[in-house]
């Protein structure tokens, strides 16, 4: 039994799957105590009837207590131990037919248990082996002019399929749930690789000119030239102000709560430089994902208008028709021949946010520097 439950364990399935990670969870089933209390109907036979001796009835009680030790194991244990539990089950209504004719009762959580644990086919399997060991058990006791079999077949098939039911939804909200866990995982990995992005605009080019720019007045200074050398490490200061500016303005579009917060910190980004900004969007009624991905979208557009745009005015306008969502970010700088081929960190993340949106994304150099992208409303 060991060696079959290790094979089990071993083996490849959605169900088994689920049912090892439920019970390391350590959660009790919803069904653990309140269906518990239909058991007690094992009691009857032995209340009712006059010629139940003491000694019977206490040996119905031992019996009922082992059985119910055998039920807590199989919801709180792990898969080796329960499949262990279940067989023990299995035996005590196999054995104390005879004790009470309420064994009939007990059977039925075999067959939910089996029904729960189990394939359907081989579920189905086990469920027609109990039955047909349950028929031989109570023809061994005598027992085929009693409502036993009748009744605990009725019962077990009953349990059987709710279980089967019961698995199945389980199983299904546990696909749900490691579906939404890899979502979650593989927002946060490409938030990450937004923000080395982000980073590595910022913080990349800066860096190389702060050391370029050291080592050239330590060369300076060492040649005598010490004026020209304070110079360049006047430049050096400017440009580490200026991209710890850069960076916490950076981090603070990331804390932006909502669109309409973060529209207004990007306007006042380019305001700051002296860019005439005009605002004019419609975002509502977007969904999550969508919002989300046009915030990075606006924060990285503005930003390279920001770092590479010679501009004196920005606008960001939205546009609706046929179900057609655009976006566009424009300025009025200069475009080199030499930029107009260039895409850099920044506008390949956005033309990768887009591709996941399933939408156009549009880059003209006609009148200044544009950034356009369309998305189908009915398909956010």
């Amino acid at each position: 039994m060991a060696s079959f439950i290790e094979k089990l364990e071993r083996s490849e399935g959605p169900w088994l799957a689920f049912t090892r990670r439920h019970y390391q969870r350590r959660r009790p089933p919803r069904w653990i105590f309140a269906s518990l209390s239909f058991s007690l109907f094992y009691f009857f036979p032995l209340i009712f009837d006059s010629s139940v001796t003491t000694t019977r009835l206490l040996a119905g009680v031992a019996t009922y207590a082992v059985f119910v030790f055998c039920y807590f194991q199989i919801a709180f244990s792990s898969l080796r131990v329960s499949l262990l539990y279940l067989l023990a089950m299995v035996i005590i209504c196999l054995v104390t037919p005879k004790i009470s004719t309420g064994t009939s009762t007990l059977i039925g959580y075999c067959g939910f248990f089996i029904g729960y644990y189990f394939r359907l086919a081989i579920g189905l399997a086990l469920y027609v082996l109990l039955l047909a060991l349950f028929g031989l058990s109570s023809w061994f006791f005598d027992l085929f002019n009693y409502w036993v079999i009748p009744s605990g077949v009725l019962l077990t098939t009953g349990l059987f399929f709710l279980a089967a039911m019961s698995r199945a939804e389980d199983i299904a909200r546990y696909k749900d749930h490691r579906s939404n866990e890899k979502i979650e995982q593989l927002a946060i990995v490409a938030e990450r690789e937004r923000i080395a992005r982000d980073l590595h605009d910022i913080l990349g080019h800066t860096l190389t000119s702060i050391v370029l720019k050291s080592q050239l007045a330590e060369k300076l200074c060492a040649a005598g030239q010490t004026a020209q050398g304070q110079k360049e490490i006047g430049e050096v200061s400017r440009i580490a102000s200026e991209a710890l500016s850069e960076l916490r303005q950076t981090v603070s579009g990331y804390k932006a709560k909502t669109m309409e917060q973060l529209l207004n910190k990007l306007s006042d980004r380019l305001v700051d430089k002296g860019i005439v900004t005009e605002v004019e969007c419609d975002l509502s009624g977007l969904p999550p994902k969508t919002e989300a991905a046009l915030s990075l979208i606006l924060t990285e557009a503005v930003t390279n208008i920001l770092r590479h745009s010679n501009a004196t005015r920005a606008k960001i306008y939205t546009h609706r028709e046929n179900k057609i969502f655009t976006l566009t970010v424009q300025d009025n700088g200069t475009v080199s021949q030499a930029q107009q081929v260039q895409c850099g960190n920044g506008l390949q993340g956005i033309r990768e946010r887009v591709e996941e949106l399933q939408g156009k994304f549009v880059i003209d150099t006609s009148e200044g520097f544009m950034v356009q992208i369309q998305l189908q409303e009915q398909a956010q």
